[in-house]
């Protein structure tokens, strides 16, 4: 049976409203050598929306996906044939053929699907963002049993042209690299209890030094002036920090400054 596998979320806020994304692919299509389920970053198409106002837009719509699945156990309940009775209590994933990664169809609820969507709200991109690291493109269109090439969205109107005309939006693989270093983010600016902390400088190419900190949602890493606002951050083993900061700013050098 094949089925969709929903890996992760990673939404874009655009000038028009949220653009969802979610890391997804096909549970019987692996990547040479079979080593790994092959998958990639898409935008959801929810009840024939692509933009969203808020969060509350993208649950309403989501609702929709949950009623299919309660008018099909119905339909089953009620049914004739034995083997649709028997699986009438079945879980969402078996009846929408998904599961979200880690869990088997039968064992995947809609509340699943709908808390991995709602988690791409915390790796929320800004669309100036997306289009600065050239990760988003529009999926190429097939012609005569040929799919032409993904074109880059180079400006947030090639973004809402793609979406009136019903196309598909995709990240490359660059996202990947980008939400494990916001994942890591998350978890080093979290409060600690015990352990070693320190502060850090980010030295730039123009030689000014600035310290690091967090925006007010304890979301991003931002950059300040001022060493006093800079954050007391714990660092994660096996993490190599200066990698990671790497991955937001552009930068000639890092120090560490740790408690005594």
């Amino acid at each position: 049976m094949s089925y969709s596998i929903l890996y992760r979320a990673m939404h874009v806020k655009t000038s028009k409203g949220i653009l969802p994304m979610v890391e997804m692919g096909d549970n019987n299509v692996w990547e040479y050598g079979n080593n790994r389920r092959v998958r990639d970053w898409y935008n959801l198409h929810i009840g024939g929306k692509f933009l969203f106002e808020s969060w509350d837009s993208i649950a309403d719509a989501l609702k929709s996906w949950d009623n299919e699945y309660r008018e099909q156990q119905e339909e089953h309940r009620n049914s004739d044939k034995q083997w649709k009775r028997e699986t009438a209590d079945y879980a969402y994933g078996y009846f929408m053929s998904m599961a979200v990664y880690g869990k088997s169809t039968h064992k995947t609820t809609f509340n699943d699907v709908r808390n991995l969507v709602h988690k791409g709200m915390q790796f929320m991109l800004t669309i100036d963002e997306v289009i600065e690291r050239k990760m988003l493109y529009i999926v190429g269109e097939w012609e005569d049993g040929t799919q032409k090439p993904n074109v880059l969205v180079e400006n947030e109107q090639m973004l809402f042209d793609a979406l009136d005309n019903k196309r598909y939006v995709i990240f490359n693989r660059s996202a990947n690299r980008l939400y494990d270093a916001m994942d890591n983010v998350r978890k080093m600016c979290k409060p600690h209890k015990n352990g070693r902390e320190c502060k850090i400088e980010v030295v730039g190419h123009d030689g000014v030094s600035r310290y690091l900190t967090m925006n007010e949602g304890r979301t991003r890493l931002i950059l300040a002036d001022d060493e006093s606002i800079g954050e007391w951050f714990k660092p994660l083993v096996g993490i190599n920090l200066t990698y990671l900061i790497r991955s937001f700013f552009d930068f000639e050098k890092v120090l560490y400054h740790y408690k005594d």
